[in-house]
């Protein structure tokens, strides 16, 4: 048995996973996996996690995936986690910066610097020029210059947001003594005892501050906001060396091979390696991410490129969009709204009818993102009648997940020189059967659904364990297998065009939802 097993920690917006992953089938070991759910504060536009109790969640759960399979046994871990959180402590101490706690991806706090980025002269500037120059060079870096924007749940709004808000931060941070990361720094930092302040490209492409053309911080970026270079991590590999846990911790030192985003994560986790490939998760929100192989693709709609992964010289760029609300907009309407009494239930009722007899769901709990990028979106349900019932509430709601990927789909049929006729597709929501049909139909794909369900977790170990020589990425390809696949009926059949037809009237109850919550 000795060093048979590969640990990942997957830090999720709902729970903080670890597990152990065989070395011989790249299978979870026993199915074991250990999770505590993550406490997140919700107030007047702030979205929190208490940093040195999700510490303490890593470090519990990674105690007891190495008990199950012994310290000895463990080759090496990888670690994914939720991007564009904001974490501030002290580079001596190790400590929370004046206890404050992690601004997560809903966190709001930084709407209105989103905002005023796109009234300055300088940006307006910089647009303009990009427009230019990319009429005539047609260069990528000049597409994306021209609709580069801050979007309000990304790093950089909360850090500036914090530089201006906290008292001593800024004079600190330019003496050095205090370090930014995301989720992933934060447990690196502590699992290696203060050693590592680092961010792997993956995590640093989400931020706002990275320029996947130059693959390094954005300096442009980061002289307009005003934030000091001394705050920033150390830039490495996906798959490299990221130290090792203290000895004291968990029986022995155990080297930490990967860090990864996890939307990146499970890409990787699919066999998603070659240009053009793509995939769908859904889970707490819709994700969906085109392979663009090594050359940065700009699109239109504000949809700027992305890292999925560097590993020595590969360096492999992406295309993502995405919708906040999904399993959370299912959470919702369970546990909240009492339409139907678990998530597995809502398929079941949704098949209870053929359509939604007119009415529409757009589930914009935590605002519109692309195409749309509004932050003031409501949640919006229109069409209700005498006839409405639960059943045709609950499809109208499982529509909405398919219509917003359908108009995702869209914009990346026409931006990228890719057919996308294959979609590899995990998450929890992904288990809706009905979904599944819906989407194959509308967006006329062909679904590959995965054997294994952990598939961001999985990326991580599987990066770690490629970085640590315990398999090549042939052997990591076998253990990839799917255990269903659906393919879409004939896009002129009546069930497709009548999808197509509520999809259109959709797209008005969507306009109906936005700029409602302005401030």
């Amino acid at each position: 048995l000795k060093m048979a097993y590969i640990l990942a920690v997957d830090v999720g917006s709902t729970h903080l996973r670890c597990f152990a992953v065989n070395k011989e089938n790249g299978c979870i070991h026993e199915d074991r996996i250990f999770f505590e759910p993550i406490n997140v504060e919700y107030s007047e536009g702030r979205a929190e996690i208490d940093p040195e109790a999700i510490w303490m969640s890593c470090r519990n759960v990674i105690q007891q995936a190495v008990a199950l399979v012994g310290a000895e046994n463990v080759a090496c871990m990888g670690l994914t986690t939720q991007r564009s959180c904001v974490v501030l402590w002290e580079r001596e101490t190790g400590k929370p910066f004046n206890g404050c706690k992690v601004m997560t991806w809903q966190d709001r706090r930084g709407l209105t610097i989103a905002e005023t980025w796109r009234e300055r002269l300088s940006v307006k500037l910089l647009h303009a020029g990009a427009a230019v120059m990319h009429l005539f060079t047609r260069m990528g870096r000049f597409k994306a210059g021209k609709s580069m924007d801050l979007k309000y749940q990304t790093a950089a709004t909360k850090l500036v947001w914090c530089l201006e808000n906290m008292p001593n931060l800024r004079e600190r941070a330019n003496r050095g003594e205090i370090c930014y990361g995301g989720l992933d720094s934060w447990l690196l930092y502590k699992l290696t005892n203060d050693k590592e302040h680092k961010m792997d490209y993956s995590q640093v492409s989400a931020t706002n501050l990275f320029d996947p053309f130059i693959m390094g911080w954005s300096s442009f970026v980061l002289h307009l906001l005003n934030i000091p270079v001394t705050l920033l991590p150390k830039l490495c590999d996906t798959a490299g060396d990221f130290g090792s846990t203290v000895p004291d911790l968990f029986g022995r030192a155990i080297p930490i091979r990967s860090s990864v985003a996890d939307q990146q994560s499970s890409l990787f986790a699919q066999g998603c390696w070659d240009a053009g490939s793509t995939k769908v998760t859904m889970g707490t929100g819709t994700f969906i991410n085109v392979n663009c192989g090594s050359t940065p693709q700009a699109l239109e709609d504000g949809i700027y490129p992305m890292v999925g992964w560097k590993i020595g010289k590969e360096i492999v760029h992406i295309a993502e969009g995405n919708a906040a609300s999904t399993g959370s907009a299912i959470d919702w309407a369970c546990k909240s709204f009492s339409l139907f009494e678990s998530p597995e239930d809502s398929e079941v009722l949704a098949r209870q009818c053929d359509s939604s007899d007119g009415v529409y769901f757009v589930p914009a709990f935590d605002g519109l993102q692309a195409p749309h990028w509004d932050p003031c979106a409501t949640v919006c349900i229109i069409g209700i009648s005498h006839r409405t019932s639960k059943s045709h509430l609950t499809r109208a709601l499982l529509e909405s997940f398919v219509f917003h990927l359908n108009q995702l789909k869209v914009i990346f049929s026409r931006n990228l020189p890719y057919d996308m006729d294959v979609v590899h597709i995990d998450g929890g929501v992904s288990r809706n059967g009905l979904i599944l049909e819906m989407i194959s139909n509308l967006l006329q794909v062909k679904l590959k659904v995965p054997s294994q369900v952990e598939m961001t977790g999985l990326g991580a170990a599987y990066l770690a364990g490629l970085s640590h020589g315990v398999w090549t990425r042939e052997e990591i390809k076998r253990f990839i297998c799917h255990k269903k696949e659906v393919n879409p009926i004939e896009m002129f059949d009546t069930k497709c065009i009548e999808l197509q037809s509520t999809y259109r009237v959709w797209q008005r109850a969507v306009e109906r939802s936005m700029q409602w919550n302005t401030h």
